[in-house]
């Protein structure tokens, strides 16, 4: 995982698998990177392989962790990412992009 920070938001580039082993890793480097509370966090999942529940389960925590003062954007740009996204429903808690560059073109609403 690398994290890219800048003033107005900080990207998170999650590689490999997140299943049950690898859930608690990302969801310490979520936690890491919502410390400082930013206004736009994105986690860019381009590179993941494979998507089970348990990381669904992050990713939901880590919205509702951001009580409306961080805004979770998830970039997706895959079948391995999108369908269980799309299947499951958790896409409708948070926006999700199909590119990096999207994520953080649209503006953030609100605080």
């Amino acid at each position: 995982m690398v994290t890219l920070s800048s003033t107005q938001a900080t990207v998170l580039v999650v590689d490999g698998s997140i299943d049950l082993d690898t859930a608690p890793i990302l969801h310490r480097a979520l936690e890491s990177v919502a410390v400082p509370c930013p206004r736009l966090l994105v986690a860019d999942l381009s590179a993941v392989e494979f998507l089970a529940c348990a990381g669904l389960s992050v990713l939901i925590t880590a919205h509702r962790r951001g009580g409306g003062r961080t805004c979770l954007r998830v970039v997706a740009a895959g079948r391995a990412t999108r369908r269980p996204l799309a299947l499951t429903g958790v896409d409708n808690y948070f926006r999700v992009f199909r590119t990096r560059a999207e994520a953080l073109a649209e503006p953030v609403r609100g605080r």
